[in-house]
């Protein structure tokens, strides 16, 4: 069956929608922010060349066509708005030219507009056929007297306005605008993305607090179960020791028929290895929290020799403590236990001309110790369920010994880790002991 996508993809395909029509509305307005930049060019560019063609009419009006006058006009113009290029020619002159044109210098239209070199060129025509009729002669003498007319080249002739103005304001309104506008579409993305984010983070939080309340739960559930566990497991060793004596009463009976001594004593036998287990489970159930105290090494270290060297003697291998004048900080009878599962461990791995080494060391501000054999050493299947209950390599084992010892190294804030190789041997390694080291 297909799982939904839960609510946090659609916040994302909401956010994701969002954002495009967001960016496509800014695509918008920034092409509307060009257009408009270019209108307010136009627009000025086109009043200055109207204001010239008026000159020019206005000249033509008076009945005869004055160079200078108009030259003076535009150059008053050119000047005052900073202006890139003007000429005004003739079909068969250039009658005024100010400032240089680049580009292609092509005006072969009549009129038209273009861009060229950051310069915005606008060009058209003025005909002197479009001004005043009484444009053609001029009329001089007194009341009443006789007049005459008189001509001029340029009457009727069209002249061509080409004016340039710098696009560079025209470029500064346009970044200005798609600055603003790139500013909106920034702080809007951003804002939506904080939205998601915080949509995401606020529902992760709920599903973490979620988890974390069924953890807590369950914490419950596993602490209710030990303590049930435990108080079976010491309400089963009370009849398992009658059950014991029993059998050792039945052995102890003097016309006892022979085919019952074996019985008695698989009873008896059997007891003793069920109460073993039980005080092993009762002891990995129920670890209690430890009673920190100064724990001298080389004493540790004289008492677990004197204990176990015999076991090692008897099948000739070697026990080797590193005996350093160094004062741990742990409970001293949960670390003596430590040690004596880890180094029984060793045991049944080792055979004659084999050691085993103890030794502890300083590790920047903490110390460490080291169990290490060279025996027939773990297969990679067995390595990694080595401190899971009841997960035993040796025939007879109950697999609960290193079970407690992690929960003891736990229970102190130490760490412990195990490195193992077939036919080279097993290291056990416990760190983050406190202590000091005597000079």
């Amino acid at each position: 069956m297909i799982k939904p996508p839960n609510s946090s993809v659609y916040i994302i395909l909401i956010g994701i929608i969002a954002m495009s029509g967001l960016l496509l509305w800014g695509r918008t307005e920034i092409i509307g922010v060009e257009k408009a930049s270019y209108e307010v060019l136009s627009k000025g560019t086109k009043a200055i060349f109207s204001s010239l063609k008026g000159s020019i009419a206005s000249e033509i009006s008076r009945g005869h066509f004055n160079k200078n006058r108009l030259t003076e006009v535009v150059e008053g113009i050119f000047k005052e708005l900073d202006l890139s290029y003007i000429a005004i020619n003739t079909k068969d002159e250039t009658l005024i030219r100010l400032g240089n044109i680049s580009g292609n210098s092509e005006f072969n239209s009549a009129s038209g507009e273009r861009f060229s070199d950051n310069i915005y060129y606008l060009w058209g025509s003025v005909s002197a056929v479009d001004c005043n009729p009484g444009s053609y002669q001029r009329y001089r003498g007194g009341n009443g007297g006789n007049s005459r007319a008189y001509s001029n080249k340029y009457l009727g002739q069209t002249f061509k306005v080409i004016l340039g103005v710098d696009s560079h304001d025209y470029k500064i309104y346009m970044a200005e605008g798609k600055s603003r506008m790139y500013m909106l579409l920034i702080t809007g993305c951003s804002t939506l993305l904080l939205l998601a984010l915080s949509y995401i983070i606020s529902v992760h939080s709920v599903t973490l607090k979620s988890k974390l309340n069924g953890v807590e739960e369950r914490n419950c559930q596993f602490e209710e179960f030990e303590l049930a566990a435990y108080g079976l497991a010491h309400e089963t060793k009370h009849p398992l020791g009658i059950m014991r004596a029993r059998a050792q009463q039945i052995f102890s009976i003097a016309d006892l028929p022979d085919i019952a001594k074996p019985w008695a004593e698989d009873i008896m036998e059997e007891a003793d290895v069920t109460a073993t287990r039980l005080a092993e489970f009762m002891s990995y159930a129920k670890i209690q929290a430890p009673q920190l105290q100064e724990c001298s090494w080389p004493e540790l270290c004289d008492k677990l020799d004197f204990v176990l060297k015999p076991d090692f003697d008897h099948i000739g291998a070697e026990l080797f403590f590193e005996r350093l004048n160094v004062t741990l900080t742990a409970d001293v009878d949960m670390l003596q236990r430590v040690l004596i599962n880890l180094i029984t461990n060793s045991l049944p791995a080792s055979s004659r001309g084999k050691t085993t080494h103890v030794e502890v060391s300083q590790v920047n501000n903490s110390f460490q110790i080291v169990v290490r054999d060279d025996g027939a050493g773990m297969s990679p299947m067995l390595l990694k369920d080595t401190f899971t209950p009841y997960v035993s390599g040796t025939e007879g084992g109950h697999g609960i010994g290193l079970s407690i010892v992690k929960r003891i190294i736990e229970a102190h804030g130490w760490d412990i880790s195990v490195e193992s190789e077939v036919n080279i041997g097993t290291s056990f390694k416990i760190t983050g002991i406190a202590g000091i080291q005597e000079k």
